[in-house]
């Protein structure tokens, strides 16, 4: 679980397509490999654990972050490139206050969006 307060501001080193990458259950699939410079959520940071990247819940696998097919399909991971800036967060504990709500991380499906409308603009 998250809070979905941001923690800090990462740096994307490298995203590279795999088509023999093992899933966390152990099978072998199509995936790519991100990896992220990161300074605060490496503290206490192990590998399974978990860290959302730009909300979606990530699972550390190394010292590089790894992610599976159907993570980069449903969200924005996909078009990630090296420079680009992503939002950080470490999972929360069980002990931790929760300043922001309740937010997994794990992405089902996507929408679209019909229509935007600014009703008040941003001064």
């Amino acid at each position: 679980m998250f809070t979905g307060i941001i923690e800090e501001i990462g740096t994307v080193v490298s995203r590279v397509e795999k088509d023999d990458m093992q899933m966390w259950d152990g099978s072998v699939a199509k995936g790519t490999v991100l990896v992220v410079r990161l300074k605060i959520a490496l503290d206490g940071a192990y590998i399974g654990c978990s860290i959302a990247i730009n909300g979606t819940c990530l699972t550390a696998t190394d010292i590089d972050r790894d992610t599976g097919h159907v993570s980069l399909r449903l969200t924005n991971l996909r078009v990630l490139e090296a420079g680009d800036k992503v939002n950080v967060e470490r999972a929360m504990g069980a002990q931790d206050r929760n300043s922001g709500h309740f937010v997994q991380g794990h992405v089902d499906g996507t929408g679209k969006i019909l229509v935007h409308l600014v009703l008040h603009p941003i001064k």
